[in-house]
C-alpha cells in the first residue's frame, strides 16, 4: 500500500483570515496567495497543479488532486477524480477541508463532517469509507488518511473510522486540539500539548514492512502535527521542527527514504507534510521544502513572495 499524508482540516478563525501556508500533497504542493489566488508546483499528471480561478481562503492537497475553500465557503476541487474525490457537494458550505488519496472530507458550518469520493458513492474502490460510518456528533477538525479518517469533536475527543487493522482507528482517550492522519497511522496533540500516536510504528501494532517508528513521537510540547506517508513531523512550542519515522537518517525504509524526516534548522510558523516531502514557513515568510523532489514538489518557485496571513477581500463571508 502506498501511503499518503494529509493535513488536518482546521477551522479558520472567526475573522476568516486567509491561510497562506503551503500544503504538501502526494507529488505536488499548493498554497493560497495573499490575493486569494492559488499557486502550485510539482507533478501535473492529473491537473492537480492547474488551479481554477479563486479567490480562496485555503487549499488542501491530496495525492493527485487539490481542493480549495472559496471566500463564500463552498468547495472547489481540481485534479484526479476517478473516485469522485474532486467532486464536492454543490449545496454545502464548509469551514474546513481535508484532501487525501481517493476521498476528501470537510466540516460544514453546522459542525458536521461530510466526505466525498471513495466509499461515498464515488466509483468502485477497494477500501471505501461509507458516509454512514462517520460517528455522529459535532466536529471542529477532520483529517483524511489513505483509507481511514479521524476527527476531533466539539468536546475535544477523537473519533476515527474506515479501514481497520494495525490499530489505525484505535484512537486514544483524552482531550485533543490538533490531529493528523497519515497512510496507516495518526497523531494528535493533547490539550497539554503532548503528542500521542497510534497505528503503524507506534511500538504496539504490527505493520510489517510499513513499521518505521512513525507512530513513536519524541518528548516535548508541540503546537502543530503533520502525518506523512510513513513519517511524522511536528512544530514545537519553540517554533522548531522535529520529525520521526522514515527518512530520519536512522530507520532503514529502503526506496521510501528521501530524508523527509530531516527538517531544516530554524524557527518556523507553519508546517505541512506530504507523501515523502514537506514544506514549512519561516518567521520571515519564506517557504522551505525538503524530501522527495523528483517532480519538483519540494522546489518552491524562486519568485514566490514571503507570505503572511491577511484578512480576505472586503465582502467575504466571515461568520462561522
Amino acid at each position: 500500500m502506498i501511503a499518503l499524508s494529509v493535513c488536518t482540516a482546521r477551522p479558520l478563525t472567526e475573522e476568516a483570515y486567509r491561510d497562506v501556508a503551503p500544503q504538501a500533497g502526494g507529488r505536488h504542493t499548493c498554497m493560497t496567495l495573499i490575493d486569494g489566488s492559488v499557486t502550485c508546483w510539482g507533478s501535473n499528471q492529473e491537473g492537480e497543479t492547474t488551479p481554477i480561478e479563486g479567490p480562496f481562503l485555503t487549499v488542501d492537497t491530496g495525492f493527485a488532486h487539490t481542493c480549495g475553500l472559496r471566500n463564500d465557503r463552498t468547495v472547489a476541487c481540481w485534479g484526479w477524480n476517478e473516485f469522485g474525490q474532486s467532486t464536492p457537494p454543490a449545496d454545502d458550505v464548509f469551514f474546513a477541508i481535508s484532501a487525501s488519496r481517493t476521498h476528501t472530507c470537510g466540516i460544514t458550518i453546522e459542525n458536521q463532517i461530510k466526505c466525498w469520493g471513495c466509499g461515498n458513492g464515488g466509483g468502485e474502490c477497494t477500501f471505501g469509507i461509507p458516509a454512514d460510518e462517520i460517528p455522529a456528533g459535532d466536529y471542529t477538525a477532520v483529517s483524511a488518511g489513505d483509507y481511514h479518517t479521524c476527527g476531533i469533536t466539539t468536546g475535544r475527543e477523537l473519533r476515527c473510522w474506515g479501514l481497520q487493522g494495525s490499530g489505525r482507528i484505535a484512537a486514544p482517550e483524552g482531550f485533543y486540539t490538533e490531529l493528523a492522519v497519515g497512510g496507516s497511522h495518526a497523531c494528535a496533540i493533547s490539550t497539554d500539548r503532548l503528542v500521542a500516536c497510534w497505528g503503524c510504528g507506534d511500538g504496539v501494532n504490527q505493520c510489517g514492512d510499513f513499521d518505521f517508528g512513525q507512530g513513536t513521537p519524541p518528548e516535548g510540547t508541540f503546537v502543530q502535527i503533520e502525518a506523512g506517508g510513513s513519517n511524522t513531523c511536528g512544530l514545537t512550542t519553540e517554533g522548531t521542527i522535529e520529525c520521526w519515522g522514515c527518512g530520519d537518517g536512522v530507520v532503514d525504509c529502503g526506496a521510501q527514504d528521501f530524508d523527509q524526516s530531516i527538517p531544516p534548522e530554524g524557527v518556523f510558523t507553519d508546517l505541512s507534510v506530504g507523501l515523502r516531502h514537506a514544506c514549512a514557513t519561516r518567521e520571515s515568510g519564506e517557504i522551505e521544502c525538503w524530501g522527495w523532489d523528483i517532480f519538483g514538489q519540494a522546489s518552491p518557485p524562486e519568485d514566490l513572495a514571503p507570505s503572511e496571513p491577511i484578512p480576505p477581500d472586503e465582502g467575504t463571508t466571515t461568520s462561522l
